[in-house]
């Protein structure tokens, strides 16, 4: 019945104001995921091509990095350095795109570290795939294969992991929301 009742402190009905916060928690969880995804697709194609390399170590140290920051330390230590310490950044309040920087990268540092270990496992499985390796026999840069018949086999998982991760992205807006 969407009766959820009424708030206690603000005296209104609750789902009036899920109503009013509803599209700036939608704002910073699609500010979150799009980050998460511009980082974590190039990072974990780079460290599926380089499997056992260099970018593959690291990769895999700042997804364990991300994956321990929990965003309650993140985001002060965020706040501390971006908007008090060079002043780069709004501390709190929504002053226009600049003030949805730091919660997006608190809210998407976590996901972005789930997905760039995602993203490598799934590559590195596909890339050794006979299609592939019949794609670079046809003429096709290794580049160009991978885009063309590795990633549309390869991101299902992926995408099946974000999407459930949507969820989470906007809960945990929620809360950043009312820090920042």
């Amino acid at each position: 019945q969407f009766d959820l009742g009424t708030s206690l402190v603000f005296e209104r009905p609750v789902v009036s104001l899920l109503a009013e916060r509803f599209p700036r928690t939608l704002e910073l969880a699609l500010a979150a995921i799009v980050l998460a995804v511009l980082i974590s697709f190039p990072l974990g194609t780079l460290a599926a091509l380089r499997r056992g390399g260099k970018v593959d170590s690291a990769s895999r140290l700042a997804a364990l990095l991300g994956a321990s920051m929990p965003s309650f330390w993140l985001g002060p230590v965020l706040i501390l350095f971006f908007a008090i310490q060079l002043d780069l950044l709004p501390v709190s309040g929504r002053e226009g795109p600049a003030s949805l920087v730091l919660p997006a990268i608190t809210l998407g540092t976590q996901l972005s570290a789930l997905l760039t270990r995602m993203v490598r496992t799934a590559l590195a499985s596909v890339l050794d795939r006979p299609y592939l390796r019949t794609a670079r026999a046809k003429g096709l840069s290794p580049l160009v294969a991978l885009v063309r018949h590795g990633w549309k086999n390869a991101m299902l998982p992926v995408i099946t992991v974000l999407a459930l991760q949507l969820g989470n992205v906007l809960t945990g807006s929620i809360i950043t929301e009312t820090i920042f």
